[in-house]
């Protein structure tokens, strides 16, 4: 899971524009922490049957969002069912996005400057703990995002939600992709049922 989101942090074309104005040599680079392992509870006798079961976002967002890599994670079921209620959340706000439908895809516009600064600064904060591999941090503030722009209607011409779904995709990719692909920032969606 750690591998895949930062290879997919490294490609986002969208999150890489602010990456290169904050940080002009791109990321620092970091070396992974040593990962703790996940203790099961409540029954739960192997992850990749709770994969099957539950779904990789959920799981992921419970494994990654209490603890750091280093330190050993309980995994319970009360963890999943609150990821999933989020998602969920996340899910009904953004799933019907008002605006026009971008022709040639969408894209952060060329100067980040068209996002607030106090907006841009938190995007970067959470990209710069995802760089230093402290995911439960960056998922923490991309949970303060997204109260930020909940008080607002879902809009294809947002580049701020825009943002939040890229980084959303990064430990979600399944919902990710799939808001993704509703904003017309991916020109086919992951599964046939969009």
């Amino acid at each position: 899971m750690v591998q895949n989101i930062h290879a997919d942090l490294k490609e986002s074309d969208i999150l890489q524009i602010l990456v290169r104005t904050t940080w002009h040599g791109g990321l620092p680079a970091f070396t992974p922490p040593e990962c703790a392992p996940i203790i099961l509870k409540d029954g739960i006798s192997k992850i990749d049957d709770l994969a099957a079961e539950t779904g990789i976002d959920v799981l992921t967002l419970s494994i990654l969002s209490d603890v750091p890599l280093h330190r050993p994670r309980n995994l319970e079921l009360e963890d999943l069912v609150a990821q999933w209620r989020w998602l969920r959340l996340v899910w009904s706000h953004f799933s019907a996005p008002t605006g026009i439908l971008p022709i040639n895809g969408y894209h952060l516009p060329a100067d980040p400057e068209a996002i607030h600064a106090h907006e841009r600064d938190m995007l970067t904060h959470i990209i710069g703990q995802i760089g230093q591999f402290r995911h439960n941090i960056a998922l923490a503030e991309l949970r303060k995002l997204f109260q930020i722009l909940k008080k607002s209607p879902a809009n294809r011409q947002n580049p701020l939600q825009l943002c939040f779904l890229e980084l959303l995709r990064l430990f979600c990719p399944y919902i990710g992709h799939e808001l993704l692909y509703r904003y017309g920032a991916i020109k086919s969606p992951d599964q046939t049922e969009s």
